[in-house]
């Protein structure tokens, strides 16, 4: 984990909800194939030829559900925590004509998911400003997968560039970072939020087929970005929150498309069938997982499998006419389910106190050289002591400390200490050595209780450049490695009945 970061972990699987349409005037009467199991609101049962099965998910809305139930119980606890730092998705996926832009968006008074996460998001961006203190700065990007391109649904291409394929939008391009060349939005309230992503739909590409009179021809993205800023600056928080509407799957047959919607079908079909591709990968937890089989495959890498809180809603029709599809749409989504995500907050500190941090490490390796300076100093003063040919030895000999006194007939607990062992505030042999920053070595609870009453060290003060650190306690490993060669050296010299148990 690099330097500066603090990490916190959400574990869990996909979440899967599913949301069954109700019937339209388009579908025979009497064909529903999908019932809610009204034992278990978490299961539905499904009739076919083949024989009744029960396919069971996190949550499962019949045709009566409302809006809000719906969001509440799937994107509410997500776009809450993507305030406090964890990267969010919620994805709507199904056949064409299955309801997935009216989950998302929904319509006049009666608002989808993405409307209701707007005012949710900064309703909670509020509450953590009241209870907390912390800033915080919202941005959002809108862009559309079409064709296989990325293409940036809010700002129009500049003066010159090809205006071909794209409705005359930026062409993006999606990396291991994300989406680049999108225009990022800043954003101070819901209203701002909502009218950027309500604008930015309107660029994107649809077109009338059999089965929907709008059906969208791309996968639809809009990426919220949060970013929380302590009022001290301490601390920085980071999170995307990513709300897709994805394109449905289509058959030909029945959609009746032709010609450019023909070429956007397949196109269509081949992005979904890499993002089942990615799935299978995941829940048989091979080597190898394709995400970079499509544009859209790449973008979700973070939210399948990653590090992102996910919710995926697959919307089904129960009409018999959509047996084939919506029993393959449930199939996929309980693969879904089994797939694990780990979110991670990070919270990255601050340039100031990071800054800080590195200048007490300079300061703490300026001490520490000056007290091996002292040191040395000190061993080459006790060796001169000891004549001629003990100082010509130089390194090779023990320092004095580690030659053990003989014991005279006493129990080495009994053995006086060297003075090097003794505190010089208590008198007393260590037992945890620390270095101040006046050079010399004292007792740990001595040393702070002096510090404490006074301020600075007992030996005073170098220099001011060590003055700025007088407090500043540093283990002495150098003596506790002394005193464990002494001790040891003389519990061995020791006769057997004088050595300590």
């Amino acid at each position: 984990m690099a330097r500066g970061r603090k990490v916190e972990k959400i574990g869990g699987n996909i979440k899967v909800a599913t949301r069954i349409r109700p019937l339209t005037a388009k579908d025979p009467e009497g064909s529903v194939f999908i019932h809610p199991d009204p034992a278990n609101p978490k299961a539905l049962r499904t009739e076919t030829a083949a024989g009744d099965r029960k396919y069971t998910f996190d949550n499962v809305f019949g045709p009566d559900a409302l809006q809000r139930e719906v969001y509440e119980e799937t994107a509410q606890e997500i776009v809450r925590s993507a305030v406090d730092g964890y990267n969010g998705a919620i994805i709507a996926y199904g056949q064409t004509g299955s309801g997935k832009t009216h989950t998302m968006q929904g319509g006049g008074s009666d608002p989808g998911i993405v409307p209701r996460a707007c005012r949710d998001l900064f309703a909670t961006v509020k509450a953590r400003e009241r209870t907390t203190g912390c800033q915080y700065e919202v941005s959002v990007a809108c862009f559309q997968l079409y064709k296989e391109g990325v293409h940036c649904m809010i700002q129009p291409k500049a003066e010159g560039e090809d205006k071909k394929g794209a409705g005359g939008y930026r062409q993006c391009s999606i990396t291991s970072y994300g989406v680049t060349g999108a225009c990022e939005v800043p954003v101070g309230s819901a209203i701002q939020l909502l009218d950027v992503i309500h604008k930015a739909e309107k660029n994107r590409h649809v077109a009338a087929t059999n089965m929907n009179m709008m059906s969208s021809r791309s996968h639809a993205c809009s990426v919220v970005t949060i970013i929380g800023k302590s009022v001290c600056g301490v601390d920085t928080t980071a999170s995307q929150l990513y709300l897709l509407d994805l394109a449905g799957s289509e058959s030909v047959d029945k959609t009746g498309s032709e010609g450019l919607t023909l070429d956007e079908a397949k196109l269509i079909n081949v992005s979904l069938l890499s993002l089942r591709r990615v799935i299978t990968a995941l829940t048989e937890k091979t080597k190898h997982v394709p995400y970079r089989d499509s544009g859209l495959t790449t973008l979700l890498k973070g939210a399948l499998g990653g590090n992102s809180r996910t919710c995926m809603i697959i919307c089904v029709s129960p009409s018999m006419y959509n047996q084939r599809e919506s029993v393959a749409t449930l199939r996929f989504g309980q693969c879904t389910g089994t797939v694990q995500n780990v979110a991670v907050k990070t919270v990255q500190k601050s340039t100031k106190q990071l800054e800080a941090e590195l200048a007490g490490l300079h300061a703490q390796i300026e001490t520490a050289v000056m007290l091996k300076r002292e040191f040395e100093k000190r061993v080459a003063a006790a060796a001169a002591a000891k004549g001629p040919g003990a100082a010509a030895a130089g390194s090779d000999a023990p320092p004095p400390s580690a030659v053990p006194l003989p014991l005279d007939g006493r129990s080495v607990e009994d053995a006086p200490p060297p003075d090097d062992f003794l505190c010089p505030l208590t008198g007393a042999v260590y037992t945890d050595p620390v270095c101040l920053s006046d050079g010399w070595t004292y007792e740990r609870s001595a040393a702070e209780a002096y510090l404490k009453k006074h301020g600075q060290p007992p030996m005073g003060v170098y220099d001011s450049v060590v003055k700025q650190h007088a407090l500043l306690v540093v283990p002495n490993t150098i003596v506790q490695h002394q005193m464990a060669q002494y001790y040891g050296a003389l519990r061995r010299a020791a006769p057997s009945g004088q050595r300590s148990p």
